[in-house]
């Protein structure tokens, strides 16, 4: 009988047999594979199932995109109050910076 060390053709098969499980296992794991339309891991008992289970998914997605949105919208909230601040203490430095720039003209002039 021949083995894998003394028939180099079989060690090939048993190396590629094993890559082949292993990247089937990698594909089972791995979420963003197993989310993609197509690909099914597990059959549904039926349609409804199915239905129910990518309902289920969308909701859970909807409910994160929802919470993320409300955060954001915060953050711009709180943006929108510093830029209101920042905008009105530049608008005094303009017009100190004004008055500053007649008084030196009325300077330079005498």
């Amino acid at each position: 009988m021949a083995t894998s060390a003394s028939n180099p053709a079989i060690g090939t098969l048993n190396s590629k047999h094993s890559e082949g499980i292993q990247s089937q296992q990698y594909v089972d794991s791995h979420p963003g594979i197993r989310n993609k339309p197509g690909i099914v891991n597990n059959q549904p008992a039926s349609v409804d199932e199915a239905l129910d289970r990518n309902l289920d998914n969308m909701a859970d997605g909807l409910a994160r995109l929802k919470g993320l949105a409300q955060g954001l919208n915060t953050e711009l909230t709180e943006h929108n109050d510093i830029l209101e601040r920042v905008n009105d203490k530049t608008e005094v430095v303009g017009f100190k910076v004004e008055k500053h720039n007649k008084d030196m003209n009325k300077i330079l002039k005498k």
